[in-house]
């Protein structure tokens, strides 16, 4: 039976009926909800950082920067990650399906983050590794204290890059804006990407999802380091060349989130036979066994739906609900 799910990012600010929300409409699949209408310090980078212990950071005007100690923007980052934690846990009592966490992976979070003399810390080879290592050991102390608060959930670290395309292209800029830093090499990116992968899911059995809302991601890369779960935005035109990796993904036993739904403009929910109707498109060419499609796939939004309003994001979700149950039946009898 083909499942849906939210990608994580929010709107609102009230983390306790949120999570009471994404437990109740997506009872496979429940994203600890990141809500970035509450600042800096709950969004994705700031989320992030505020899972790392052994590197401090601190917000700037710039936006976050390393610095020598933690500052108090990345304390009061840090605890507020607790609290949402913790919160949702409460509600999550006795939850018996995924649970999934997200935050930045390396290369996003080091395309993002400045040094302390205010350079990119991509740019910089030893920063972007020591920022590596520290995110690693941050999300498996997130993860070890998630399980431990539902211990009937199965958890899933959901790596948010959206980023990595334009890294590994060179086009990023530096922080004064004036160039580009350089391209990092394919086995250096792929390298770091998996030792966080495979890093944490050591203790998470290999759930592990990458998610990229890039039209240019490549989605062999989930099985090149170790992921088993891929999310993607296809709510728009598929290259072929996409689709053949997709399948490949798939039938390698990859789990794939479908971005079904789109994100932009917001506030605009489909009707659940439209959705269908362009899933059916997709999918038919691929000539996949109709167990692939029911059993390792997910049908999500775009990409987060942090920019719409509370009851429009909610109606998606249950229009994906309604077309995850449509669609199963139509593959199901072809």
């Amino acid at each position: 039976m083909i499942t849906h799910a939210t990608l994580g990012s929010w709107p609102g600010t009230d983390i306790a009926a949120t999570s009471r929300m994404v437990l109740g409409e997506c009872p496979a699949h429940a994203h600890v909800p990141e809500m970035p209408d509450r600042g800096a310090h709950a969004s994705m980078v700031g989320r992030t950082l505020g899972m790392i212990t052994e590197l401090g950071a601190d917000l700037q005007p710039s936006g976050w920067r390393l610095t020598d100690g933690s500052g108090l923007d990345q304390r009061r980052a840090a605890t507020m990650l607790r609290d949402d934690v913790e919160i949702f846990a409460e509600a999550a009592q006795g939850f018996e399906g995924e649970i999934v966490l997200s935050a930045s992976g390396p290369w996003t979070l080091a395309a993002m983050v400045e040094l302390s003399r205010g350079q990119k810390v991509l740019g910089d080879t030893g920063a972007r590794r020591d920022l590596a290592q520290a995110l690693l050991a941050g999300l498996s102390d997130q993860i070890v204290r998630l399980a431990r608060l539902v211990p009937t959930a199965n958890i899933r670290l959901q790596l948010d890059e959206p980023m990595l395309p334009a890294v590994a292209t060179g086009r990023i800029r530096t922080a004064s804006g004036f160039r580009r830093i350089a391209a990092v090499d394919v086995p250096e990116l792929e390298t770091t990407l998996g030792d966080v992968v495979r890093g944490v899911g050591a203790s998470l059995d290999g759930r592990v999802m990458l998610h990229s809302c890039a039209s240019d991601f490549d989605p062999g890369l989930a099985r090149r380091v170790g992921a088993d779960a891929l999310a993607l935005d296809l709510s728009g035109s598929v290259k072929p060349a996409t689709l053949d990796a997709l399948a490949a993904h798939l039938e390698n036993g990859g789990l794939l989130w479908w971005g079904l739904l789109a994100t932009n403009p917001v506030d605009v929910v489909p009707r659940p036979d439209a959705l269908v109707e362009r899933a059916l498109r997709l999918l038919r060419p691929l000539e996949l066994p109709v167990e692939i499609w029911l059993e390792r796939v997910v049908l999500t939004p775009a990409c987060g739906l942090a920019g719409w309003t509370p009851s429009t994001a909610i109606a998606s979700v249950r229009v994906l609900r309604e077309t995850a149950g449509v669609l199963s039946e139509e593959i199901g009898s072809s």
